[in-house]
């Protein structure tokens, strides 16, 4: 019976052998653009590309070779205090193009001499070379007068009419080709890539998350880019996000994981920053562009080639080697026995899973589930699981579940995760390293003081882009200024810091001396009843 593989457009070989292992046929697979094939025709020899696939006929009208892309003269991005851009363009055949059309065919208008624009739009490009298959669309975006203050990032779909019917309904699965560019003060990138719509509940709420693919098929392997400041500069994914705190403060996951960095905290972080997204030339308001928290992630935090890495969503499959390690082993073992604390210890990052469940705490995180968790290892790191941090958009909303999240029966009973912190808690090596991370944590990087700054620090970034964004759903700065001061209510008034010092000192039942012992130098605010 036939297997079902997958193989890579631009630089796999494939093989065809017979049973007895003789070569029968093979073929170099070679820049296949997406959505095209590759392979024989009838009464001709050597390979030809394919714009349609047909499986399971004979393959015609095939192609020797595709098309170059064709290049653009003069820049395209964001422009401002101008009456009009020109536009010019070359190419080795005929180029056609549309202006906020979709894909340029033969019957588009032809390219003669550079054009003006002078609003925003986007221009797409082909090029038609003779007995070859068109080239990919080159996607222009011009952003022209719209008084942006962040970067503006611009995503354009092959084909606008499928890119909305997908995106108004909230499909998830089907990937669409298209082109993403980033306009930063000079500092730009465009590349072709795939995109599908991400999340769960986000898909339901007026702005999508968008997950980016990059390969090869679409042009470009990676994306080799100085996007996030240092740190990683070569991309195959990507997230374009606007999360579920969206017309809230906006800024909830954001705040989380800048609160992780700046602690210097173990976990797997996702690098992010704010921009104004256009899709299809169209204004699609306040975004976040993000590294997606996958296999690419951690490689590129651990130093490891990516193909190295195992990364899984929970929940565990409880025949798993994860599951039998972790959550198996510690409740059927007796985790005060530092015999069984250390074989734990050797399967996952302590520190990496000490300084999760006390962010996940800190913020109050009431979205952790089963299905929001990831785990990560590779054999030429240290070959131990590290917990991925992400998807905190209900975080800083409850002060009731501050450090009691995950640090409880309860949540053993429905967190997957907690079915081996609680049982760790009785461990006095795991405790005695858990309560001087927290309060050395508490002491400085994660004070009020600090929180508030980075709020603050926030708000100032992305207040400019605020009404324009609120006013496509019909809502007010009004309103997001009070959500910002609910969100700096929660932090100053209600003392956050001791809220979470009361929050694990219940947590671990702790008695007056251990309190003092490990919290009593931290000067918190008394806490305000309800």
């Amino acid at each position: 019976p036939c297997t079902g593989f997958s193989l890579n457009a631009t630089k796999d070989q494939l093989y065809l052998t017979s049973t007895a292992g003789g070569l029968i046929d093979r073929a170099d697979l070679r820049d296949i653009p997406a959505g095209c094939s590759y392979g024989r025709m009838d009464g001709e020899a050597g390979f030809f590309y394919f714009g349609k696939p047909t499986p399971g006929t004979k393959n015609i009208d095939g192609r020797r070779r595709v098309s170059a892309m064709p290049v653009c003269l003069t820049r395209d991005g964001v422009f401002e205090d101008t009456e009009s851009v020109k536009v010019e363009l070359a190419g080795t055949g005929e180029l056609c193009y549309t202006i906020n059309g979709g894909a340029p065919t033969e019957m588009s208008i032809a390219y003669n001499d550079p054009f003006e624009i002078s609003e925003t739009c986007v221009v797409s490009v082909r090029n038609f070379e003779p007995d070859a298959l068109p080239s990919s669309v080159l996607a222009l975006s011009y952003i022209i007068n719209e008084g942006h203050s962040l970067p503006v990032v611009s995503f354009v779909a092959e084909d606008f009419r499928e890119f909305n019917a997908i995106y108004d309904a909230g499909v998830k699965l089907y990937e669409l080709p298209g082109s993403l560019a980033m306009y930063r003060d000079g500092d730009s990138f465009r590349i072709n890539c795939g995109v599908t719509l991400n999340g769960e509940t986000s898909l339901v709420l007026p702005k999508k998350n968008m997950a980016v693919h990059i390969n090869g098929a679409y042009g470009q392997a990676t994306l080799e880019h100085d996007i996030f400041g240092g740190g990683a500069t070569s991309f195959t994914a990507l997230l374009l996000r606007a999360g579920q705190d969206q017309y809230q403060a906006v800024i909830r996951n954001e705040l989380a994981q800048s609160l992780a960095e700046k602690a210097n905290t173990a976990v797997v972080n996702q690098r992010s920053i704010f921009c104004v997204l256009y899709l299809n030339g169209e204004y699609a308001g306040l975004y976040t562009i993000k590294e997606r928290p996958n296999a690419s992630l951690y490689a590129s935090v651990a130093g490891v080639d990516k193909d190295s890495v195992e990364c899984f969503e929970a929940p565990a499959a409880y025949n798993s080697e994860f599951y039998m390690s972790t959550v198996d082993f510690v409740n059927k073992n007796d985790m005060r026995d530092p015999e069984n604390y250390e074989r734990f210890c050797q399967a996952v990052d302590i520190d990496s899973l000490i300084d999760w469940l006390f962010m996940e705490g800190f913020c109050a995180n009431t979205d952790v589930t089963s299905g929001n968790l990831r785990y990560a290892r590779s054999a030429l790191a240290d070959n131990k699981w590290h917990l991925l941090f992400y998807d905190l958009d209900a975080a800083f909303r409850s002060s009731s579940s501050v450090q009691c999240n995950l640090l409880n029966d309860y949540g053993a009973s429905v967190i997957q995760v907690a079915a081996f912190s609680v049982p760790l808690m009785k461990n006095e090596s795991f405790r005695e390293q858990f309560l001087t991370r927290a309060a050395e944590l508490l002491r400085d990087p994660l004070s009020n003081e600090a929180v508030l700054a980075e709020i603050d620090r926030m708000a100032d970034e992305i207040r400019p882009e605020i009404e324009r964004d609120y006013k496509r759903a019909g809502r007010s700065v009004k309103s997001w200024e009070n959500a910002m001061e609910e969100l700096r209510y929660m932090i100053y008034d209600r003392d956050w810091r001791q809220l979470n010092i009361d929050g694990i000192c219940q947590a671990f039942d702790l008695d007056d001396d251990a309190r003092e012992k490990y919290f009593g130098d931290i000067d918190g605010r008394p806490r305000q009843e309800d």
